[in-house]
C-alpha cells in the first residue's frame, strides 16, 4: 500500500479509516486484512492496538455473527 504521510501515526489513522469505510461497504475480507497487518505493526500496551483489536473483533462479529468476539473485546479493555 503506497504511504502518502512521513509520520507513522498519521498513517495508522489513514488505514483505520480505510478499514471503517470498507466495513461499512461489507468489504469485511479487505477490512479485517487492513485491521491485521496493523495490528502487527502496533505496541500491545497502546490505545491504539486496543482499538484495532476492538475493530478487528467487530468486523469478525460483523461478518460472522456467531462468532465470539467477546474474548478479543475484553483484552482491548485492559
Amino acid at each position: 500500500m503506497k504511504t502518502y504521510t512521513g509520520d507513522p501515526q498519521n498513517t495508522l489513522a489513514y488505514r483505520n479509516n480505510l478499514a471503517v469505510s470498507l466495513m461499512d461497504s461489507k468489504e469485511f475480507t479487505e477490512a479485517q486484512a487492513i485491521y491485521a497487518s496493523i495490528l502487527k505493526k502496533t505496541n500491545k500496551n497502546s490505545i491504539e492496538y486496543a482499538r484495532i483489536l476492538a475493530n478487528l473483533a467487530r468486523i469478525k462479529w460483523k461478518q460472522d455473527p456467531t462468532y465470539p468476539a467477546v474474548h478479543e473485546f475484553l483484552i482491548s479493555l485492559k
